[in-house]
């Protein structure tokens, strides 16, 4: 009935209706913070706020687009052991400091990918 660059058109007036609604309704909440209350109080309104707008968004999105994958996952558990996943390890926005982490030799991280058992220096904790 309709082409697809026609819808593809009314999907992207969606989008800039819903962000520019977004935006206003952000902004009558920033102003109604105007009432004297913590400091606390106020960024928890705002996070609020900002997740219900982006849920909203990403609703939208969702049933416009077919989406392939959102988020990074963190890893699956294979039997007793954790397996983290190589979309995190490849990310960017990883942070480093929240996992430990191991220095390997070359024949180590050989034997690793090989699925051998690897002995990790003392000093590097155990999950």
């Amino acid at each position: 009935m309709f082409s697809t660059s026609f819808k593809i058109v009314i999907g992207y007036i969606l989008l800039v209706g819903l962000l520019i609604g977004a935006f206003t309704y952000t902004m009558q909440q920033m102003n109604l913070l105007t009432t004297p209350t913590s400091l606390r109080d106020q960024l928890d309104h705002r996070r609020h706020i900002t997740h219900r707008i982006i849920s909203q968004l990403y609703d939208l999105l969702k049933s416009q687009l077919r989406i392939l994958h959102a988020g990074i996952s963190l890893g699956e558990l294979k039997g007793k052991d954790w397996q983290p996943s190589h979309a995190l390890a490849m990310s960017t926005v990883f942070e480093r400091d929240s996992f430990p982490m191991a220095e390997l030799t070359y024949s180590q991280a050989i034997a690793y990918l090989r699925k051998e058992a690897v002995v990790l220096s003392p000093e590097v904790p155990k999950v």
